[in-house]
This record gives structure tokens, C-alpha cells and sequence, in this order.
């Protein structure tokens, strides 16, 4: 997810906005930082293949199946592809 705000604000504001959130992400208590471990990365890669007919990143597929790993239905981005996989992408676009 933290990849996915930087991304976005990277691409829709600048650097500076990037790095200023990403402080504020890090310094919250609500948002917790989860390493990708090897596990989760081929789990990741078997659920890319699945979806061979769809444009979904493979960060988006590790994103997606830690976020089914810890419960969590919601995610901050505007790619479509969340919704593909069954999230509530916010916000909506």
C-alpha cells in the first residue's frame, strides 16, 4: 500500500507531496508496514498467472494477496485491478 501512495502521488502531485506523506504514513500508529516475504511473493506470482487476460502489476498482486493474508477488503488506489480481485479500491473512482 505505501508503494501505492507514493506511486500515486508521485504521479498526480510531486516529489515533495511523495516524501512529505510518506512521513506522516510512517509516523502514524494506524498504518502498519508489512514486509513482502518469499512466500508471499510466489504466492503472488501463481494468482499474476491466473490473471493472464487482465493488466494487473505484480506489486498489485502482492499488495492483494497479503491484504486477503491480514483480512483487509479496503485499498487506497485508483488501479482498477483491486476491484478485479475483489477489493473496495477508495477512493472511488
Amino acid at each position: 500500500m505505501l508503494d501505492e501512495i507514493i506511486s500515486l502521488l508521485l504521479s498526480h502531485a510531486d516529489a515533495r507531496v511523495a516524501h512529505q506523506a510518506v512521513e506522516r504514513v510512517l509516523e502514524t500508529e494506524t498504518v502498519r508496514v508489512l514486509d513482502a516475504e518469499p512466500s508471499l511473493v510466489d504466492r503472488a506470482l501463481d494468482q499474476f498467472r491466473e490473471y493472464e487476460d487482465q493488466a494487473i502489476s505484480l506489486t498489485d498482486h502482492v499488495i492483494a494477496v497479503q491484504a486477503d493474508d491480514y483480512g483487509i477488503d479496503h485499498i487506497f488506489s485508483y488501479d482498477a485491478g483491486f476491484r478485479t480481485l475483489g477489493f473496495t479500491a477508495l477512493p472511488h473512482a
